[in-house]
């Protein structure tokens, strides 16, 4: 099998909640990591990884075909069939991420942070692949401070954002970041950042209330021969098709019946594009990134009046961290010139906490009690399978269970939280 056909058989795997199988295919492939908190879809890539490294040496391995329980090759992971990318429960397929293992992209040039951005002490996630990288991270520490340091070390990030891991993180996860914080506080530098700790390309468009569907989707122009009319892809469609990093910035400014053309990719996977006449559905790169930057998630205000709310099923598409200024940048502002005032910053880091049995029937009892809770209470707010999905991959990525919990309510009011007795 190639790398394509690990991924679809992996993904089908994962759609069946199959990790045992997934478990036993990463093993005899030299997986030594912890296979109870690793990720399903990190094991997926894992597998394909192992081959492609194995085709890039000119040594193809041939896949094993997993064993079920009862030691028969399993029938649930037909490679020629691929994911269904309609199928609702497959939110996290179109966002996986990269292992420390995956060299699925060609990193993108380094470019070094300009002086006076955010920094952090340089703690983290996985390290990307590189050929002959001492400081590569162990398989069992994907979540160490020195892997986080050897990845800062290795895409030549100088000074990462102190959010920059925990995007990362969610990113990695699966997930699509929505960063939510002031104007200022470092959104759009953090979605750059994450491209250069990728090594992958990075672009955004700016949006606003006049946008237009195209500017996502691309535009039939005559650019042909004779005048003929041609589709031209938009710098959206062009990040979807590759590895790389998007940043829809301004997000809260945009009209929501326009962002709702992306919701099939959100969620799917796939964009289907009337302009493009051939082959008009495509579908997302495993490794493209997909972010949003907004001032506001509930609408304008006194502060950001030309922003509006973003519509429930586009919401429910992200994952929500709060960014805010960082003090400890600010103080170095003020520094005599000449001289250097570096105050050392409060880094995210992730849990250390074990993810088990009662820790997923909390998360459970919160999730239901929330829903049962909202609808009583005539809470307009989306509490979806989606969220369920969301809240247990933050958790399982390392995101703590409260803190979890706190990113999922982002854009609910206090009065919101304490009817339906959220508890955080």
């Amino acid at each position: 099998m190639n790398a394509s056909e690990i991924v679809a058989r992996a993904t089908a795997l994962q759609s069946q909640h199959s990790k045992l199988e997934l478990i036993a295919m990463a093993r005899s492939l030299g997986w030594r990591g912890d296979h109870a908190r690793a990720p399903m879809l990190q094991l997926a890539l894992y597998c394909a990884t192992k081959l492609a490294e194995a085709t890039e040496q000119g040594a193809p391995q041939a896949m094993p075909a997993p064993s079920r329980n009862d030691g028969e090759p399993s029938q649930g992971g037909d490679p020629s069939q691929g994911a269904d990318p309609s199928r609702e429960d497959h939110q996290g397929v179109p966002g996986m991420r990269a292992p420390a293992q995956q060299p699925a992209f060609e990193p993108a040039p380094s470019q070094p942070s300009q002086d006076g951005e955010p920094s952090q002490d340089g703690e983290g996630q996985q390290q990307p692949p590189q050929q002959q990288e001492p400081e590569q991270p162990p398989d069992d520490a994907p979540n160490s401070d020195a892997a986080w340091a050897a990845l800062l070390k290795a895409s030549g990030v100088l000074k990462p954002h102190a959010m920059l891991r925990k995007v990362y993180t969610v990113a990695r996860a699966g997930m699509n970041p929505l960063l939510v914080g002031p104007a200022g506080s470092g959104k759009t530098m953090l979605a750059e950042q994450l491209a250069q700790l990728l090594r992958v390309p990075f672009s955004s468009v700016s949006c606003t209330g006049g946008m237009s569907e195209s500017q996502l989707t691309g535009w039939l122009l005559p650019v042909g021969e004779a005048g003929r009319f041609d589709y031209v892809p938009a710098p959206f469609v062009t990040c979807l098709e590759q590895p790389s990093v998007f940043l829809l910035d301004e997000v809260d400014a945009a009209d929501p019946n326009v962002l709702l053309i992306m919701n099939s990719v959100l969620s799917n996977g796939f964009l289907t594009v009337p302009q493009k006449l051939q082959a008009p559905t495509m579908r997302r790169h495993p490794l493209s990134i997909i972010i949003a930057g907004a001032n506001t998630i509930g609408g304008a205000s006194e502060i950001y009046s030309a922003r509006m709310p973003l519509d429930g099923a586009t919401e429910d598409r992200f994952y929500p961290i709060a960014i805010d200024y960082e003090p400890a940048y600010e103080k170095s502002l003020f520094a005599m010139p000449g001289q250097s005032k570096r105050v050392r910053s409060m880094q995210w880091k992730p849990s250390e906490h074990v993810c088990d049995e009662v820790t997923m029937q909390s998360l459970q009892d919160w999730f239901f009690s929330l829903r049962e809770n909202a609808t009583k209470a005539g809470i307009a707010r989306v509490v979806s399978s989606r969220m369920a999905q969301r809240l247990v991959a933050a958790v399982l990525a390392g995101v703590p269970v409260d803190e979890a919990k706190r990113d999922l309510l982002l854009g609910w009011s206090e009065d919101e939280r304490k009817r339906a007795k959220a508890g955080v």
